[in-house]
């Protein structure tokens, strides 16, 4: 991770054209994504342009995630001497896995998207400074304004959401075991030492005695500090991507809304049906020409997300797929004690909301690319000339295959999916409540 971090700084000492997306917006571009770029700044994945002017500042800001990182192998060698060590106590290895999985995803995220970096601030470049305001010069009026900051109100919400609720997960994981430490003090001398001790964030098991204070406070700053990152990291990656979906949809919704304006703009009775050279027959050619430019466009840049996104989402389906699994499995477990019960709930809701949001909105970008064809054939076609009949056809044989993002070969994210991966959690988690009982 620090070599792709590193290419990362040259790439920002080279690559002047993306930065100007962290810039505040001014007349002609569109301040869509401040919030995601902030958190993935503050990640320590993209460096802001104040960092990446400065070359002590860049090697200083390309330390922090490898500082994380080692810290990071540090807990995650801790938890595989836990699993080795706990072997056949079930409860302890579905509880570790937990934990390893989802910190080893979120740290897979992290490196994933340091080393598409180019890409992803190329996608954030092409939506702000070129489909927005290509969509907005389409429009009759200020619909489409009113439509795409009410989007980007949208992404800013739900990305405060997800922060909250995984966040949230956050501190009930690291309050609960510090404060059973210090409330159950006397009785560590009576612990089974062939149980997992509950004193720590994650299951681990070291080869010393890392209950007792200084040591204690040290292994659980080092384990606090790593949730942190992964949770940033989960935070920071889904909400960008989360928010390249809603607006890919929402240009969709803008385009549709453009076709559906031309019988205001150009009224039929205008036009003669034969002369084409009509000065209105002339300006709807123009006009539906842009349209189906700024539809291509639209189609092109969900094409370039779903190439970056689509490896990614694959990885992360899988993973969500067995912590909802094994979470599942802990609540079931620990229901009724209260202090565990609720860590456990905010972690499976913490695992559920991701795939179910990047599936919702999968599902919007397909009913509103399906629109496209709907607003096209709306229009009063029947009145205008041939040669717009022409176009009209064109748009519509194209609009009737719906636009949709994947999740490698394998899946469709749309709501369908999410149906079938919570069919798998179901079935996994049957099998280990099987094996548990026997």
């Amino acid at each position: 991770m620090a070599g792709t971090s590193t290419a990362l700084g040259r790439d920002a000492e080279c690559e002047t054209t993306p930065q100007r997306t962290y810039m505040r917006a001014d007349d002609k571009n569109w301040d869509l994504m401040g919030l995601n770029l902030t958190l993935l700044s503050l990640a320590g994945v993209l460096p802001t342009p104040n960092i990446a002017s400065s070359s002590w500042k860049l090697r200083f800001y390309h330390a922090y995630p490898s500082l994380m990182l080692v810290l990071y192998l540090m807990v995650f060698t801790a938890q595989c001497l836990a699993l080795y060590k706990f072997w056949g106590d079930l409860d302890a290895i579905t509880d570790n896995a937990f934990t390893m999985v989802g910190v080893f995803m979120c740290y897979i995220q992290a490196a994933y998207a340091v080393t598409n970096s180019r890409k992803i601030l190329r996608l954030v470049d092409t939506l702000q400074m070129k489909l927005t305001p290509q969509m907005l010069t389409l429009a009759s009026g200020e619909d489409q304004s009113i439509m795409v900051a009410k989007t980007a109100r949208k992404t800013r919400a739900l990305t405060w959401t997800m922060f909250v609720i995984v966040h949230g997960m956050l501190i009930s994981w690291i309050a609960m075991p510090i404060i059973q430490k210090y409330s159950h003090e006397p009785d560590e001398e009576h612990r089974n030492a062939d149980k997992p001790s509950p004193y720590f964030c994650f299951i681990i098991w070291l080869p010393f005695d890392a209950t007792r204070s200084p040591t204690y406070e040290i292994v659980y700053t080092i384990q606090t500090i790593c949730f942190l990152m992964a949770c940033l990291y989960y935070t920071s990656m889904n909400t960008v991507f989360m928010t390249f979906i809603i607006h890919t949809a929402t240009q969709f919704r803008g385009l549709a809304m453009s076709l559906r304006d031309m019988d205001k703009l150009f009224p039929a009775q205008d036009m003669g049906l034969e002369d084409r050279r009509l000065p209105s027959g002339v300006e709807l050619n123009a006009h539906f020409i842009e349209c189906i430019k700024h539809h291509q466009a639209i189609i092109r840049f969900a094409k370039e997300l779903n190439e970056v996104l689509s490896p990614l989402l694959l990885f992360y389906f899988f993973c969500s797929q067995l912590i909802m699994c094994v979470v599942t499995f802990q609540v079931v477990l620990s229901w009724g004690q209260g202090k565990s019960v609720l860590k456990f709930v905010l972690g499976l809701a913490a695992a559920a909301c991701g795939p179910l949001v990047f599936c919702w909105f999968g599902t919007d970008i397909m009913q509103e690319s399906l629109a496209v064809q709907q607003a096209a054939y709306g229009c009063n076609w029947y009145h205008h000339p041939p040669s717009f009949k022409f176009l009209l056809s064109v748009v519509i044989m194209r609009a009737q295959k719906p636009v949709h993002l994947s999740a490698g070969m394998f899946y469709e994210v749309s709501l369908t999916t999410f149906t079938q991966m919570l069919n798998t959690v179901y079935t996994y988690f049957a099998v280990l409540k099987q094996l548990y009982d026997e």
